[in-house]
């Protein structure tokens, strides 16, 4: 009687050992993927929530109907006056200005009366940033008269609408 095994049998022993190795390779894999894409989702649904949330609040406490648009170099710039200070965490007039610079969107609020002067950043990746009002039945680039505003902001990945307005003005 022999002792030990034949080449077929270590053969076909490595053969499924590979089959096992790679099954749970393949499964380890998809693991992680879907936890990758997981995360970013979840990211991009926070930023999208928060930056929907603190656009509405400035809307919705907008102290006056003015909002200035300006354009300089190509970059646009929305101020507005709300009593939303996410600085101070309560409600002061602050004066809100909305930009892009290196494709980064930025929020500075400021108020000269305490020396407030705060920058902060957004969202990155911003190809495209613009404020509608709507008027009448459509949105427009008037703001003349606030009824509801639609900011449209384009990153490499996404597209982000905030629609929010203050009925009170």
């Amino acid at each position: 009687m022999k002792k030990g095994f034949t080449l077929l049998e270590l053969l076909i022993a490595f053969l499924i050992s590979v089959l096992v190795i790679s099954a749970v390779y393949s499964m380890l894999n998809s693991t992680i993927n879907y936890s990758i894409a997981s995360k970013e989702e979840g990211l991009k649904i926070n930023t999208k929530y928060n930056l929907n949330r603190i656009i509405t609040e400035d809307i919705t406490s907008l102290t006056d109907i003015s909002i200035t648009k300006e354009t300089l170099f190509g970059e646009t710039s929305f101020k507005l006056t709300t009593m939303n200070s996410i600085v101070l965490n309560k409600a002061v007039p602050v004066t809100v200005t909305y930009f892009v610079e290196d494709k980064k969107l930025y929020r500075v609020e400021t108020n000269e009366n305490i020396g407030l002067n705060e920058k902060f950043e957004l969202l990155q990746n911003v190809q495209k940033f613009d404020v509608l009002n709507f008027d009448s039945n459509e949105y427009k680039e008037n703001f003349t008269k606030i009824n509801i505003l639609k900011f449209i902001i384009t990153t490499n990945n996404d597209s982000f609408e905030v629609i929010a307005g203050n009925i009170k003005l």
